[in-house]
């Protein structure tokens, strides 16, 4: 389906995007097109809210484009489902940073998800969730996303033992 830019929502995203659109794909889209439509599911509203295509629904506004072509998602995605195709879209194309993994963690286990289910979400094991859940609990602001996944996991392993609590 074809729909109008404009009748396209986004309500949240696991990775904090630039503003502006990627040059690359921009110049891409002038050059051969969209290749790849986005995804979206219909809202209450009577529009559409993306699932996946951030990066290609910026480049198509950027190029100028009033239109985008879309896949309609006919089942109905719960939150936890949309924040584990974001991470294991996002993984595909780009490595994720650890911080971000850890905080998309974080937004899952307070969906209510078990650990074993967050793991299914993200495409990892639950020691893999156990440590990004350890992660998520430091108090770093937006360092966060400057430092390796190993430096994080020291960090936050050194904070639980000076606390007193056990790793």
């Amino acid at each position: 389906m074809i729909l109008e830019i404009e009748q396209i929502s986004i309500e949240s995203n696991v990775r904090e995007l630039d503003p502006e659109a990627d040059p690359a794909l921009v110049a891409s889209i002038n050059t051969i097109g969209l290749l790849q439509p986005v995804l979206v599911e219909q809202n209450d509203e009577g529009g559409y809210t993306l699932i996946d295509g951030h990066r290609r629904l910026a480049a198509m506004k950027a190029v100028g484009m009033d239109r985008i072509p879309a896949y309609e998602q006919d089942v109905e995605f719960t939150e936890a489902d949309i924040i584990g195709a974001q991470v294991q879209a996002n993984d595909l194309r780009e490595d994720m940073t650890a911080w971000q993994r850890a905080q998309a963690a974080l937004s899952l286990k307070e969906l209510g998800l078990k650990q074993a289910d967050v793991a299914n979400q993200m495409g990892t094991s639950k020691a893999e969730v156990s440590k990004l859940q350890k992660i998520a609990r430091l108090d770093i602001g937006d360092r966060g996303d400057m430092l390796t996944f190993d430096a994080l996991f020291e960090m936050a392993s050194s904070e639980r033992l000076q606390d007193g609590r056990e790793g």
